[in-house]
């Protein structure tokens, strides 16, 4: 749903690569992409769902597989429901990481036929080879008005024993040269409370979590890309890029001599040091995105379980700074225990900041399973009843409020949100008056579309591509 899914082009490439036969029905969730855009009336008038509907009854598919996340739990069950009525006879399922985290909940569905846990390659393929069993591990089936729950299967350590993404059942939907999504690895070594990770860490305790594809396989995969597509940028998916500093060393003497293509990747203030960001620079980094969530301490420690100082974070920034790289920070409005005193120190410190061209701003949003529920039911801040709509997929999203209820903290944080998105785009003497004179206070009466515009205000400046791009997947969908 409006978006390249990696999970979904490795299985199809394992599908493909044993000689069955994958199609990809894609909506654009036009003006409900779960990103910037959340409009109802105009979602209506752009649902090309009837549409999709028609290709899948053309297609008369054996297996139907949706790709869940929390947020697009609705959509998904919504759109299976009435595919179940149209084409009975077809065996859908339910994978990604909604169903992995609340399998119960996701498995009671009439229209769900089974769920894949945790990775789907292997398993997928064991199903489509013999869709009659009914013992294959990361599956839960129903049959004879049971449910058959098999265990988990380790993680795939060797990532070189896959074959490259599929892109081409994208190709269609998405511009594959704009931004080649490409991940060097597998996991993260962090547990922040707020994120999916955070659940999938205790879902496989004792394995090795973090995996890492060969030099020479990265290489391999973005050669091919470079000539069939005519790539004009690549973005590196890993969850923290850079980790492992020989690897970083290895991998961009590589790049350098094979690719020469700007880049832009994700990564971490703890693992941000002067050498990686020299490398990264000399091989054509355009842009570093990385998380700050929040500029209190002790919100990051005792509330997200990140456990970086202040001092990790600004000498990572000063870091890029010195280099003259521009970067990406995130930021989260509404952690317990957050006020406005906490938002005030943090408007101070991206005030200063040169070279930051974006600050995404999100709402909390809670996923299933994830620690910072625990945190917050302790608190208060939610109860049981919430955490059944959470596991439901029924709460609003980071990009439409998240679960903040408190009137006086909405107020507060809209504020916020749209400074800190307009900062990037403002002169530093005009960030400096309007944070001195505390104007911001006031940014709470601008009507929603707000940001939208501070959004594109910093585009235009910034030159930022991401934006860019995205206004051109709009363009592109509603012409056709």
């Amino acid at each position: 749903m409006g978006t390249e899914n990696l999970g979904l082009e490795y299985i199809s490439a394992v599908l493909k690569k044993n000689g069955y036969d994958v199609s990809l029905v894609f909506d654009p969730a036009l003006f409900n992409d779960k990103y910037y855009l959340n409009i109802k009336s105009l979602a209506k008038i752009f649902d090309k769902r009837k549409e999709l509907l028609s290709k899948l009854i053309e297609l008369k598919p054996d297996i139907i597989g949706f790709t869940v996340l929390t947020d697009t739990y609705k959509w998904a069950s919504a759109f299976a429901k009435v595919i179940k009525e149209k084409l009975p006879d077809a065996h859908i399922i339910f994978g990604g990481a909604h169903p992995t985290s609340v399998p119960e909940n996701v498995i009671k569905n009439k229209f769900v036929d089974s769920i894949c846990i945790g990775e789907g390659e292997e398993a997928m393929l064991e199903f489509v080879m013999n869709p009659e069993r009914t013992d294959i591990k990361n599956f839960w089936f129903k049959k004879n008005g049971k449910i058959i729950k098999n265990g988990i299967r380790p993680l795939i350590q060797d990532l070189d024993s896959l074959p490259f993404a599929d892109k081409s059942i994208f190709e269609k939907n998405i511009s594959i040269k704009d931004a080649y999504l490409i991940a060097t690895d597998r996991g993260c070594q962090f547990g922040c409370t707020y994120c999916f990770n955070n659940y999938y860490k205790k879902l496989y305790k004792g394995q090795k979590i973090v995996r890492q594809r060969s030099v020479k396989h990265v290489i391999e995969e973005l050669k091919i890309a470079k000539k069939t597509y005519k790539i004009r940028s690549v973005y590196f998916v890993d969850d923290v890029f850079g980790i492992n500093m020989d690897y970083v060393r290895k991998f961009f003497s590589e790049y350098r001599k094979h690719i020469r293509i700007p880049f832009k990747i994700i990564s971490h203030p703890a693992v941000i040091n002067d050498e990686m960001i020299k490398i990264l620079k000399q091989s054509g980094c355009f842009n570093i995105e990385m998380g700050i969530q929040s500029m209190c301490a002790e919100t990051r420690r005792n509330v997200l379980k990140r456990y970086e100082t202040d001092e990790t974070i600004k000498r990572a920034v000063e870091i890029l700074e010195k280099n003259k790289i521009r970067y990406t920070l995130h930021h989260i409005f509404g952690l317990p225990n957050d006020d406005y005193p906490k938002l005030l120190q943090a408007a101070e410190f991206y005030c200063k900041l040169k070279y930051c061209t974006k600050i995404d701003c999100y709402w909390l949003s809670y996923f299933p399973k994830t620690e910072i529920i625990d945190i917050s039911r302790k608190l208060g801040l939610i109860n049981s009843k919430d955490i059944k709509r959470i596991e439901e997929g029924e709460e609003p999203m980071y990009f439409e409020g998240g679960s903040i209820r408190d009137k006086d903290v909405i107020k507060v944080c809209k504020s916020f949100d749209v400074f800190f998105q307009l900062i990037p785009s403002l002169p530093k003497f005009l960030n400096e008056f309007i944070y001195k004179k505390k104007l911001f206070k006031y940014f709470y009466l601008l009507p929603n579309f707000s940001i939208t515009i501070a959004n594109l205000i910093n585009a235009i400046k910034n030159k930022d591509s991401r934006t860019f791009n995205y206004i051109n997947y709009y363009l592109n969908h509603i012409a056709n």
